[in-house]
């Protein structure tokens, strides 16, 4: 029995073109639906509780997802200098219109709809087992990272959606499109995406995380989608010096 169910997962992740990504997209919706549905039923004192230990949990995740930093220079200067060019291109505003238009087009009246899809989009895509999976998967190998990954999104999504609404969901589309980016392009990618530039990467994704949990802790108000390019930064700073 347990060879034909094996038979029949690596048949399914073998012949559908990036199937772990299509997999974590989907888990994320259903983790959405889930924590919408049960969400409803809890008094705001306890959602707010909920809301208050997500922040911190972020938190956590993204001083540990720092710890992966091979260079402090080359972390600090990403970092800076990719927040520096975010707000020249403005691109969290971009964002948030096209959050706010999908809002409209979708006639959600859920406030907090483009933050939760923003919020939860950068948590989901900046670690490295979006990076290590997808190039797993796109090296043709079974997904197996991106398989973990995917249980691990859709039972945070519930929470999520419990605390920031329907907007959780939408991630998928990012984490989808983001995912089969890196998957599509790993032969050519796989020379330069060494361990060094993913952890270069993912540590600068920590310090995006950490200021996702004090946005969501009301602490502070920071354009975390400005700070999209410093990954950027610090993959070509890892690669090539």
């Amino acid at each position: 029995m347990d060879m034909a169910n094996n038979t029949i997962i690596n048949a399914v992740f073998g012949v559908l073109p990036a199937s772990g990504s299509i997999f974590n997209a989907l888990l994320i919706i259903l983790g959405t639906v889930i924590g919408l549905t049960v969400g409803g039923k809890l008094p705001d004192r306890l959602t707010g509780a909920l809301m208050s230990s997500i922040g911190v949990f972020i938190m956590y995740l993204g001083f540990d997802m720092t710890r992966s930093s091979e260079g402090m220079l080359n972390m600090l200067f990403s970092f800076v200098g990719g927040s520096a060019i975010g707000e020249a291109l403005n691109i969290h505003i971009a964002l948030s219109r096209f959050g706010e238009w999908a809002k409209r087009s979708l006639r959600m009246k859920d406030e907090r709809f483009g933050e939760a899809m923003i919020s939860a989009s950068l948590i989901y895509c900046t670690g490295s087992l979006a990076i290590l999976g997808s190039i797993e998967e796109g090296l043709g190998k079974f997904p197996a990272i991106l398989i973990a990954k995917s249980v691990i999104d859709g039972v945070s999504s519930i929470v999520f959606a419990i605390s920031l609404g329907v907007g959780v969901g939408f991630s998928a589309i990012a984490v989808l499109i983001y995912q089969c980016a890196i998957t599509f392009t790993a032969s050519a990618a796989s020379a330069i995406m060494n361990t060094h530039v993913i952890n270069s990467m993912t540590a600068v994704g920590g310090l995006m995380v950490i200021c996702i949990g004090l946005n969501i802790l009301g602490v502070a108000k920071i354009r975390t989608s400005n700070q999209l390019p410093g990954i950027v930064i610090a993959a070509a700073g890892a690669a090539f010096f």
